[in-house]
């Protein structure tokens, strides 16, 4: 088993994980590079 995962269905879905402000703007700031981007991705987001 690699991970400690003993199967992949075992694994959790992050889909519903709840972000900080700070965590979503680092997320968006990574994935965005223009401040446009950034702030269309932090709207998406929350």
């Amino acid at each position: 088993t690699s991970c400690n995962y003993p199967d992949i269905d075992s694994v959790p879905d992050f889909k519903d994980v709840k972000l900080t402000k700070e965590e979503l703007f680092d997320l968006c700031q990574i994935s965005a590079d223009v401040k446009s981007e950034i702030d269309r991705c932090l709207k998406e987001k929350q």
